[in-house]
């Protein structure tokens, strides 16, 4: 049948994507200043779009296997013939979505600017994001999150301009405050902003000092920062679904 060569190939595409998936995954764990020439530092995190990727390549895997188990439990019906390739095709293309997607921070020391590196599909571009000297404070914040079965909380390094605006320089991971605080006292001496000492599982928020400069002040973690993150992770699901949709609509007549 068509239909069984074309999932016993886009799965073989799967399971390659997913390896060199995988491994540019290790690449993004370690939380440090890379070892890059003096002039250029590169503070490589997963971006929202990253992110996105990865997650739906995950739902998509999912899909996948749901319509594998009841293609054996049921044989061949509707579902399966819209669950199995819209899974198998949708877990190709986020996963190559995800591999041609790098984004990151540069800091450049001869330029005395931050900026935002955009790859996707291979199209790259760079843009300032901040001078040093609209760089004002670094710290730490900290958030609740549920790995697995565990509520841990996860820190991230995180710096305020002079317009009041807080940008994100690492990745949120649990357990990491001590290699957070030595991140942000680095690329505060490197930038030549305040470095703000972090208190154990608060919040960082920014407030403007008496000398018109901003800052940060802490705050416990309450019910509206759980309610964001929460928001934020049912979005990309709604996102995800939205994909799925529009690829079983207008792809009926190829599998019927």
């Amino acid at each position: 049948m068509k239909i069984d060569l074309l999932l016993k190939d886009l799965i073989s595409a799967i399971l390659t994507l997913s390896s060199v998936m995988g491994a540019k995954m290790k690449g993004r764990s370690v939380l440090a200043v890379d070892g890059q020439p003096p002039c250029k530092i590169i503070l490589d995190l997963k971006t929202p779009l990253e992110s996105f990727f990865f997650t739906a390549s995950f739902y998509s895997l999912a899909v996948l296997l749901g319509g594998c188990h009841g293609w054996m439990k049921d044989g061949m019906t509707m579902v399966t013939k819209l669950m199995l390739p819209a899974g198998a095709i949708c877990s190709v293309a986020f996963v190559t979505l995800y591999n041609f997607t790098d984004n990151y921070y540069v800091l450049d020391i001869d330029e005395k600017c931050l900026f935002y590196h955009f790859e996707f599909l291979g199209y790259e571009s760079e843009r300032v994001m901040l001078t040093f000297s609209q760089v004002h404070a670094l710290t730490v914040t900290a958030m609740q999150q549920v790995i697995g079965k565990k509520l841990l909380w996860t820190y991230q390094t995180v710096l305020v301009d002079n317009t009041g605006e807080v940008k994100v320089l690492s990745d949120m991971k649990s357990g990491s405050l001590e290699e957070n605080k030595n991140l942000a006292k680095q690329i505060a001496g490197i930038i030549g902003a305040a470095y703000v000492e972090p208190q154990v599982e608060m919040v960082a928020e920014p407030v403007r000092g008496l000398n018109m400069r901003f800052s940060f002040e802490f705050r416990e973690f309450n019910i509206m920062d759980r309610f964001w993150h929460a928001f934020l992770g049912y979005l990309q699901v709604f996102v995800f679904i939205g994909c799925i949709f529009l690829l079983t609509k207008y792809g009926i007549s190829f599998v019927r």
